[in-house]
């Protein structure tokens, strides 16, 4: 079983598998929605981590936009593994954990995210943040995903943070 970095954000389905990150246009990589990655609130997420690493060393969570892609370095290998996020106590993750994120910029202005995606009924789209650059390796595994906002806000991107939408209640 693979192992992954973000142990406080992230538990691995034990079910459920993912098929291998599929590359796109211009050195974008994504992982594809997959029937077997099973159980509940289980999606295919991105990891990587250094092509140099040892077959026993973490996965770390590799960020992607809103269409589920990230540029391609070639210093990385890349998987696609099996998840559930670990959200806030609070928040209930859905059945079908993922719905849409949209990235938008105006001329001259930072970056904005927001969550636009539908969920089934009670459900509702809920954008979250996850620290992605913590200075000592240790603070790695104890982040977490906090609540920014709610569907149809837009927000600034901060730097250092991966923003995902999940369907909870």
């Amino acid at each position: 079983m693979p192992k992954i970095s973000q142990t406080s954000a992230f538990k691995l389905c034990e079910d459920g598998t993912c098929d291998d990150p599929k590359e796109g246009a211009a050195d974008a990589i994504e992982c594809k929605k997959s029937d077997k990655c099973k159980g509940a609130g289980c999606y295919c997420q991105l990891f990587h981590r250094d092509k140099n690493a040892k077959a026993d060393d973490p996965w770390d969570v590799m960020p992607v936009d809103g269409a589920n892609e990230a540029k391609k370095k070639p210093e990385f290998t890349y998987t696609c593994l099996c998840v559930s996020p670990i959200l806030p106590s609070g928040y209930t993750l859905c059945d079908v954990p993922l719905c849409k994120l949209s990235d938008s910029q105006a001329p001259g202005d930072a970056p904005e995210v927001e969550c636009t995606g539908d969920c089934a009924d009670p459900c509702k789209c809920t954008l979250f943040r996850l620290h992605t650059k913590p200075k000592k390796p240790e603070k790695k595994a104890a982040a977490t995903w906090e609540f920014v906002a709610k569907a149809g806000k837009k927000v600034k991107r901060e730097g250092g943070y991966y923003y995902r939408c999940f369907c909870t209640k």
